[in-house]
């Protein structure tokens, strides 16, 4: 009977951890990240500043994020970095965007974007994927949740091509 509790048990921290990394790998940030030239050199932008604004945005506020992990909980940032990135894709899928000023609003929702991701999304799946699992299954199952983080990369690195070829806007 005890064995039949820790494998479901064992299974619903599973979920949980490919479920995070399934919501991790599927807001799209390695998309953005690997095509960061081509967005910005579409938008208008030096393909290079806008690079290198990301990456002056996204790394202090990975460490940010990391700091608040441990202050304001790993449950409350991850709400509001996903909250901020649903609120943010959705306001540009709906194209509210003035046409004058899609420029600067590119660039502005994708460093906003990759603030939100790094705040919380970003590391705190890897962080509760480390804490949940016991150590019978730590291994097994931390090796599926990173097949399952790789394998959503690379759907959004593939697919992210063609997005950009059939619509750059």
């Amino acid at each position: 009977m005890n064995i039949t509790v820790v494998s479901r048990f064992s299974f619903n921290l599973v979920l949980v951890g490919v479920g995070l990394m399934v919501f991790q790998q599927f807001r799209g940030v390695n998309g953005i990240v690997f095509y960061a030239t081509s967005i910005f050199e579409s938008a208008g932008f030096l393909g290079r500043v806008g690079t290198l604004a990301l990456v002056a945005t996204t790394v202090p506020m990975t460490v940010t994020g990391t700091v608040l992990m441990d202050r304001s909980g790993r449950r409350p940032l991850l709400m509001v970095s996903d909250f901020c990135s649903w609120i943010l894709l959705r306001l540009l899928l709906e194209r509210i965007v003035v046409l004058v000023l899609a420029p600067i609003l590119a660039l502005d929702g994708v460093l906003i974007f990759s603030v939100s991701f790094s705040l919380g999304m970003g590391g705190i799946p890897w962080v509760i994927m480390s804490e949940i699992f016991p150590m019978n299954v730590k291994g097994l199952a931390g090796s599926l949740v990173t097949v399952v983080n790789w394998l959503g990369s690379w759907i959004i690195s593939f697919a992210f091509n063609f997005l950009m070829n059939w619509s750059s806007s």
